[in-house]
């Protein structure tokens, strides 16, 4: 669930609109950052107000895309989110951690709980 209901998000961007910055809106709307404003405006720019609406699906991002992003990670997180069509820049971030900590392999680790296998019935 979204920290920020999708009122609260599109109330931001009227503020915006009527010519308040960020940081006026964060004290206004008692937001925690103004740049969680501030990737409000560049979603709602991009893709309206279907931008701001929290997906409630995860999408599993494969080992070699991990890769070409990091072939290609020279622009911030949130570019790349937007680029990519990824859902929140802590994704990234997490690949770029587990780069920096175990290298090209951890990229392609598997994420999750491991699948459960049927035990074999003993016979009697």
């Amino acid at each position: 669930m979204s920290k920020y209901a999708v009122e609260t998000k599109l109330k931001a961007i009227e503020l915006y609109k009527k010519g308040l910055g960020s940081r006026e809106i964060q004290c206004e709307l008692n937001i925690t950052s103004h740049s969680t404003i501030d990737g409000w405006i560049i979603l709602f720019k991009k893709y309206g107000k279907a931008g701001l609406i929290t997906k409630r699906t995860r999408k599993k991002y494969s080992g070699q895309f991990k890769l070409d992003w990091r072939k290609e990670h020279n622009e911030s997180y949130q570019a790349t989110t937007l680029k990519y069509g990824i859902s929140n820049t802590g994704i990234i971030a997490n690949w770029q951690r587990a780069y920096k900590e175990g290298g090209i392999d951890a990229l392609f680790i598997k994420q999750g709980r491991p699948t459960m296998h049927k035990k074999a019935k003993h016979e009697k």
